[in-house]
């Protein structure tokens, strides 16, 4: 029997990167209009700390999934949305640096 799409369990699923993305594009956001120094250093700091939640988070999911023989789409959508995550990481991390230099 196939699970119905679920939009409220899809995002409860995928929580970790759905919040560190939403995160991360509200910190810039917020830097880019503030340019603040201090919200600079909050946001460098947030990346290194999200990136290794993410990491780990992609470890358990790939781990949990050879042990409990989870469905591969979900668990492939999953990898897919935390390694989303890293180049979206690399083009703010960019664009606080251009912005930072001018």
């Amino acid at each position: 029997m196939m699970e119905e799409f679920n939009d409220e369990n899809f995002i409860v699923r995928n929580i970790i990167s759905i919040s560190s993305f939403l995160m991360g594009t509200l910190l810039l956001i917020v830097y880019l209009i503030t340019q603040s120094e201090k919200l600079l250093f909050i946001g460098l700091m947030y990346v290194f700390f999200i990136s290794i939640i993410n990491i780990l988070h992609l470890l358990a999911t790939i781990i949990f999934h050879f042990i409990e023989r989870r469905k591969t789409k979900d668990t492939l959508i999953k990898i897919g949305l935390i390694l989303t995550n890293i180049p979206i990481a690399y083009l703010y991390t960019q664009i606080v640096v251009y912005f930072f230099k001018h």
